[in-house]
């Protein structure tokens, strides 16, 4: 099974200590992903999943006030990189979304402290099939593989095939 750390990319809230006088733009997938954000589309479910819960506890402590936008992840990363968005959430480190993305750091590397979790990513195979996943590389691909576009673990999967 591939893991995948993944970051709570709400940039910590950006540096805003203070309450906000406008909305914290604050994107999301526009697809559920649960327990983390349900629903698909642009509103917030109800209930909106345990991120959204957060985000909103954490926003209320601080006198925040969060516009949520959902929309396509691909669209959210570019959203946060162009500055329509202020924040993002949960996505996976990438050393290249530091270009336009704050997450959390110690010691020049990842703070895996400050995650909101850990997702994993699972290999579906044919019964019949001997491909494997030893922890580290394939063994016995023989074809081809398919995952989500655009998801991060694709380039993994592409450096491993």
């Amino acid at each position: 099974m591939l893991k995948q750390s993944v970051i709570f990319l709400i940039c910590l809230l950006c540096p805003i200590l203070a309450p906000a006088q406008e909305n914290l733009r604050i994107g999301f997938n526009n697809v559920d992903s649960f327990p983390y954000f349900l629903g698909k589309g642009e509103a917030l479910a109800s209930p909106p999943g345990i991120s959204v819960d957060l985000i909103n506890y954490v926003s209320e402590e601080l006198q925040l006030n969060i516009d949520y936008q959902r929309m396509p992840g691909q669209r959210v990363l570019q959203s946060l990189k162009r500055g329509d968005l202020d924040a993002a959430f949960i996505f996976s480190y990438k050393e290249a979304r530091r270009e336009f993305g704050v997450f959390p750091m110690k010691d020049g590397k990842v703070d895996t402290e400050r995650r909101m979790d850990t997702l994993s990513y699972v290999l579906y195979r044919p019964v019949s099939s001997k491909l494997n996943w030893n922890g580290s590389d394939f063994e016995q691909l023989n074809g081809s593989l398919a995952a989500k576009l655009n998801y991060s673990i694709v380039a993994d999967i592409k450096k491993k095939a």
